[in-house]
């Protein structure tokens, strides 16, 4: 049996996302930091972790005021500390993977609607070999 613990201490009414994922050797857990960053009315963020281990993938999105396909970060290799906020008006995000090697084919897909002042963060995770995209509501 493979366990992972850890122990968070968070002010009353905070919110903290909390992660497992595979290592080299096992599974670990934590708790994606949060870096405080505020979001002005009218805009939205999102910021996408990678926690699937092993895997060779880009990561695409399209946002509310930018309806083209950008990779958010290139490479975007395992890292279970996220990568930045983008920022952009509020409303529809969509992101997607793609292996590094074919960009045309999408692994996984996502569309979110982040509303005014919030922000989301994008897992990348591994389920039993399929590469997969989930939301975190912070």
């Amino acid at each position: 049996a493979v366990a992972a613990q850890f122990s968070v201490t968070t002010a009353v009414g905070a919110n903290r996302s909390a992660v497992a994922y595979e290592t080299g050797g096992g599974i670990a857990a934590g708790v994606l930091p949060d870096t405080g960053a505020v979001v002005p009315a009218g805009k939205s963020k999102v910021r996408v972790v990678n926690l699937a281990q092993n895997s060779s993938i880009d990561i695409w999105r399209t946002q509310p005021d930018f309806q083209t396909g950008i990779r958010f970060q290139f490479p975007f290799p395992y890292n279970p500390e996220p990568g930045p906020y983008f920022q952009s008006d509020a409303g529809e995000w969509s992101v997607w993977i793609t292996p590094t090697s074919d960009w045309s084919q999408r692994l996984s897909e996502l569309t979110l609607n982040v509303p005014s002042g919030e922000r989301r963060t994008v897992a990348v995770v591994d389920s039993a070999g399929v590469l997969r995209l989930r939301a975190l509501v912070e």
